[in-house]
């Protein structure tokens, strides 16, 4: 499972340990609890010897914090993805109490569902996101003002997490549809119990009350050393930390991490921009030093890996409009390139081969390589040309 992981997301380890540790032991105890006598999961062979010892596998929740743009919200929905199972992402932020204008908790059950085409065994085997559960994070001093938004969802939420049957109003399913029941909604009940829950958020200022309570000003890594109490502390309702037992951070991201994750990753950002051009037949090439620069950009901003696409979309707005139908054939986004006032890349027509790869050669000549094999064009004929 983290091996999976690895593929898509650069660094954050020791979560992504955590992470896959947690999600394998938690649909182990889904297929216990359906009464599978042995399957698979994720290749492994999970065997179950059903018997009268009493033993029930507790449900155990996940917790996820660090800075914007670190990675959190990618390591759950590659983890959905490896697993084949439905995940809805619910900003917390929208949530109020039963009676107050908002979402209450039970919708994110609701776009669970559906995204499960109202599947209820499918979706009781699902993922549901907590984002920006730090935004619930009680009031500490704001007393005789309505608490709508805060302590209120979270004592909403514990019976969710925890486990319990909802029944929310939902369209038909294709089921349904099929045996001449279509038309109109139907009522289903969720048992939730079965449903991964994993919150996450920032948490900015957690770090401040982890070093209080260490008693040191300066520490690394700070947020690894977070303890229940901590996030007490923060806001969050003891019972609540409780139903979300497996914690873990993630670091914040520096601009080597932002470098490899621009590159690295199979389905990376540059991959995604460098397939959208050849869908117009153009090839678009990045140099090592103008990949550098984009994510000292994105570092600067403050965005982190979240970042990086915006940073992109802008060096790329002008090749985005001028090729398509144009001559163009090749586009190249280097140094000189990421240090104009308004950026333009470098363009050159199919007859420009040549030039294209002089001009990737002076500052990336792997590339250079790369290309001419792409090509098939000798490497002493480039140079010569």
């Amino acid at each position: 499972m983290k091996a999976h992981l690895d593929k898509y997301i650069i660094g954050q380890d020791h979560c992504k340990k955590v992470l896959s540790v947690a999600v394998f032991n938690h649909y182990i105890r889904v297929q216990d609890a359906s009464n599978e006598t042995s399957s698979t999961l994720l290749g492994a062979p999970v065997l179950h010897k059903k018997s009268d010892t009493g033993v029930e596998l507790e449900k155990s929740n996940i917790l996820l914090f660090g800075p914007t743009g670190s990675g959190k919200t990618l390591a759950a929905t590659t983890m959905a993805r490896v697993l084949q199972v439905p995940i809805v992402i619910q900003d917390c932020t929208s949530l109020t109490q039963a009676g107050y204008v908002g979402e209450d908790v039970e919708s994110c059950i609701l776009k669970l569902l559906a995204k499960a085409d109202y599947d209820v065994n499918l979706c009781q085997r699902g993922i549901v996101v907590l984002d920006e559960l730090d935004k619930l994070a009680k009031p500490q001093v704001y007393a005789g003002t309505k608490d709508i938004g805060g302590e209120g969802v979270q004592q909403a939420l514990l019976k969710l997490v925890e486990g319990t049957s909802v029944s929310v109003q939902g369209k038909k399913s294709n089921h349904m549809e099929n045996t001449g029941l279509g038309g109109g909604t139907a009522e289903y009940t969720v048992d939730t119990s079965t449903i991964l829950f994993i919150g996450m958020g920032a948490f900015t200022g957690l770090d401040k009350i982890i070093k209080k309570r260490l008693g040191r000003k300066k520490q690394s890594d700070v947020l690894s050393k977070a303890q229940p109490s901590d996030l007490e502390q923060y806001g969050l309702i003891p019972e609540l930390v409780g139903r979300m037992p497996v914690f873990s951070s993630l670091k914040q991201l520096e601009v080597d991490d932002l470098e490899r994750i621009l590159v690295e990753p199979q389905n990376s950002i540059v991959r995604q921009y460098e397939y959208s051009f050849a869908k117009s037949g153009v090839r678009l090439a990045f140099t090592k030093s103008a990949v550098r620069k984009i994510a000292e950009t994105a570092l600067k901003n403050g965005t982190g890996a979240r970042g990086l696409r915006g940073v992109l979309e802008k060096v790329l707005l002008a090749a985005n409009y001028e090729c398509p139908g144009s001559g163009i054939s090749f586009v190249l986004v280097d140094e000189e390139v990421m240090e104009m006032d308004e950026i333009t890349p470098k363009y050159f027509a199919r007859g420009d081969i040549f030039r294209f790869l002089e001009q990737v050669g002076k500052e990336d000549e792997q590339l250079r390589g790369m290309l001419s094999d792409e090509y098939g064009i000798p490497k002493f004929e480039s140079i010569k040309n």
